[in-house]
């Protein structure tokens, strides 16, 4: 879908993944699981985006919770 305009009401994933190692990837016995074939690391998450009238709502943004985490440990925020 080209030139898909953004409406209020309209719900995204973004999911993005980093990858240390090689971008080649293959799928275990269990047809579910992707590894990279260099066995490298990689990391995926998601963020759950709600288009609104005037912007948008970040329904997975964890920024006060990390603060939170951060404050109650004494790690300082860099």
């Amino acid at each position: 879908m080209p030139n898909v305009k953004l409406r209020a009401g309209m719900t995204l994933a973004i999911e993005p993944i980093v990858n240390k190692g090689s971008k080649y990837t293959r799928k275990l016995r269990d047809r579910w699981t992707v590894v990279r074939v260099d066995n490298s690391l990689s990391a995926q998450f998601e963020h759950t985006v709600l288009v609104t009238q005037t912007g948008y709502k970040i329904f997975t943004d964890r920024t006060a919770l990390l603060f939170s985490v951060r404050h109650s440990v004494g790690i300082n925020n860099r």
